[in-house]
C-alpha cells in the first residue's frame, strides 16, 4: 500500500451537519498537496467548447469496427449522453505549469475515455472504452485506468477551462479545428487553439461509484452537502489563501485547525475558500476568513489551514 494510499485511509470523520455535513477532521491526514491548486472537484460534469453551444457528447459506433466516441453536439439540458465524470487517478512527477501533478481518468457510462488504440494513420479518436489498470495501480480499484485512459487537465483561458492532454503531449481537439456540430473529438499535438479548450459546467452530480469516491478521498476531496446541489471541499493543510476575505464574515472562531470554519464558510453560499488561522499568529485568538474568491496561488504557512469548497 502507497504512502498516499496509507494516508487517506487514516483520514477524516464525517461529521452531520444539519442542513450541511462537512468533515470535522479534515486537517489530520489525506492528500498534503500540490502547493498550487487548479484541479476541478471530483464530479460529473458537461463540458462544452467555450463561446459556443456545443457540448461533448457519447456516440455510439455505427459498425463493429467504431467504437462508442466523442463527438460535439448541441448542449441539451440533462441529456445523459452528455455528462461526463472526472476522477483522479495517480500522480506525475512531472508537473505543467498552471497544472497539478494529479492525473485524471474521464469516464461516460462508466468506462473510460480512451485514445483510440491501433491507429496507424491520422489522428486517433478519443473512444469509450472498458476501463483498464495499470500497474502502479492494481489492486487499487480507485486508481483504475489503463495509461492511455490517463490525462492531464490544465487550466486554459480561464478558472473554469481546461486542456485534456495525454502523456505524450497530444491534446483533445476538435477535428479539423473547427467546432461545429457532429465534429469528432480527435488527439492532435497541443497548440493552446480554442479548439483545445474545454469548459466545465457546475458538477451535475457527484462521482458516481463507491470507487470513485474513495479515488476522490484518496487526492483530498471530500464530500461537502448543501442543498440542492453537490459539492467537494478540498483541505490544504498549512496554505494561506492571500486575500477575497467576506469582510463581515471575518471573525474570531475556535482553536479546532479549522474545523468550525469549514463549517460557517459550508453554510456560506457566498463562501469558496476560507484560511484559518492558528491563535499562535494572531494574539492568542484563532481567526476565520471566509473567501468569495480564492487565489489559484496558495502561500506556504504553517500557522494557517485552508480549504476549497467550490474549486470555481
Amino acid at each position: 500500500m502507497s504512502r498516499l494510499t496509507r494516508r487517506a485511509l487514516t483520514a477524516l470523520a464525517l461529521a452531520a451537519l444539519a442542513p450541511t455535513a462537512v468533515l470535522a477532521d479534515f486537517v489530520t491526514g489525506g492528500f498534503l498537496g500540490p502547493d498550487t491548486w487548479t484541479d476541478p472537484a471530483p464530479g460529473t460534469y458537461q463540458i462544452k467548447l467555450p463561446s459556443t453551444q456545443l457540448c461533448l457528447t457519447r456516440e455510439s459506433g455505427l459498425t463493429r469496427a467504431i467504437v462508442p466516441h466523442l463527438v460535439l453536439r448541441p448542449c441539451g439540458p440533462d441529456l445523459f449522453d452528455q455528462m461526463i465524470e472526472l476522477v483522479p487517478n495517480g500522480l506525475t512527477t512531472a508537473p505543467l505549469t498552471l497544472a497539478s501533478p494529479v492525473t485524471w481518468r474521464i469516464q461516460t457510462r462508466q468506462k473510460c475515455l480512451t485514445l483510440a488504440r491501433n491507429v496507424v494513420f491520422g489522428a486517433p479518436a478519443v473512444d469509450e472504452l472498458d476501463c483498464g489498470t495499470r500497474p502502479e495501480a492494481a489492486g487499487n480499484p480507485a486508481l483504475a485506468g489503463a495509461a492511455d485512459q490517463t490525462w492531464r487537465l490544465r487550466r486554459r483561458g480561464g478558472a473554469d477551462q481546461f486542456e485534456v492532454r495525454a502523456a505524450d503531449g497530444r491534446c483533445w481537439t476538435a477535428q479539423g479545428g473547427t467546432p461545429r456540430d457532429g465534429v469528432q473529438l480527435v488527439m492532435e499535438q497541443c497548440n493552446d487553439s480554442l479548439a483545445q479548450r474545454f469548459q466545465l459546467s457546475r458538477p451535475k452530480d457527484d462521482v458516481m461509484t463507491e470507487p470513485n469516491a474513495r479515488a476522490a478521498e484518496t487526492f483530498g476531496w471530500f464530500r461537502l452537502n448543501r442543498q440542492f446541489q453537490p459539492f467537494r471541499f478540498r483541505s490544504l493543510p498549512r496554505m494561506n489563501f492571500p486575500g477575497g476575505d467576506i469582510v463581515e464574515a471575518a471573525g474570531p472562531t475556535a482553536n479546532d485547525q479549522g474545523a468550525e470554519c469549514a463549517r460557517r464558510c459550508a453554510q456560506n453560499f457566498q463562501c469558496k475558500g476560507y484560511t484559518w488561522v492558528d491563535p499562535r499568529a494572531r494574539g492568542g485568538t484563532a481567526m476565520c476568513y471566509q473567501k468569495s474568491t480564492v487565489a489559484m496561488t496558495a502561500v506556504s504557512d504553517n500557522f494557517t489551514m485552508s480549504g476549497i469548497v467550490d474549486p470555481r
